[in-house]
C-alpha cells in the first residue's frame, strides 16, 4: 500500500536509511536496501532541484574572488573573516572589507551588471525548492517488522521517521517490543 509523505520527509528518511544501511543482519539489511531503492528517484530529482543555477554559480565564484582580493588582510596576508550573525563558529563566515570598501563596491556593481538577474533567479529557485519540500509524494514502503530490527540500532528519532513512512511495524506476537498501552484503572461508581 502506498503512503503519502512530503519530499522533506523523504529526505529525512534517506538520512535514516543511509545511517542504518551498514547493518549486516540479512532481513534488516534487505528491508533497508529495498526502501532506499524505492525512494531513489525522488532523491535524485530533489538533488537536481537543489543545485544552484549556472549563472548564479559563476556570479558567486567571481564574487568570492573579489571578496578574497579586497578583504582586509591579517599579518600573514590572509583575508580576515568573521562569523556571520547567527551562525556557529566556522560555519558561515564573511570577509572583513573596510580598507578597500569603495573599490570592492565598484567591482561588485560591475559584477551585478554582468549577471543582472543571477541573484534574483537563484532566490526564486530556492523559494521554489523550499515549496517543493512541502509537497507530497507517494511511495510504497517495504515493511520492516520490529522483531527483525537489531536491538539498540534504531534511535527514537529514526523510529519516528520509519513509523511516519509506514515502514516499521510492530509484531503482534511480540508483546515485549510492542508500544506500551496506557493502563486503565477501574472507575469507582458512586
Amino acid at each position: 500500500m502506498k503512503v503519502k509523505v512530503t519530499h522533506k520527509t523523504v529526505h529525512f528518511l534517506s538520512t535514516v536509511l543511509r545511517k542504518l544501511g551498514n547493518e549486516t543482519r540479512p532481513r534488516f539489511a534487505y528491508a533497508i536496501a529495498r526502501n532506499q531503492s524505492r525512494i531513489k528517484n525522488v532523491l535524485e530529482a530533489l538533488e537536481k532541484g537543489q543545485k544552484p543555477l549556472p549563472d548564479y554559480q559563476a556570479f558567486n565564484q567571481e564574487r568570492l574572488a573579489l571578496c578574497e582580493k579586497y578583504a582586509d588582510k591579517d599579518e600573514n596576508g590572509d583575508p580576515i573573516k568573521r562569523p556571520s550573525p547567527g551562525s556557529r563558529p566556522g560555519e558561515v563566515e564573511n570577509f572583513k572589507i573596510v580598507e578597500n570598501l569603495e573599490v570592492f563596491e565598484a567591482e561588485m556593481e560591475k559584477l551585478s551588471e554582468k549577471y543582472p538577474t543571477a541573484v534574483e533567479d537563484e532566490e526564486a529557485r530556492r523559494n521554489d525548492f523550499v515549496a517543493l519540500l512541502d509537497e507530497e509524494v507517494e511511495f510504497e514502503p517495504y515493511k520492516l517488522k520490529m522483531s527483525v530490527c537489531p536491538e539498540g540500532v534504531i534511535s527514537g528519532n529514526d523510529m519516528v521517521i520509519l513509523l511516519d513512512c509506514d515502514i516499521l511495524e510492530w509484531d503482534v506476537e511480540d508483546e515485549d517490543l510492542a508500544p506500551p498501552l496506557a493502563s486503565v484503572a477501574p472507575v469507582d461508581e458512586e
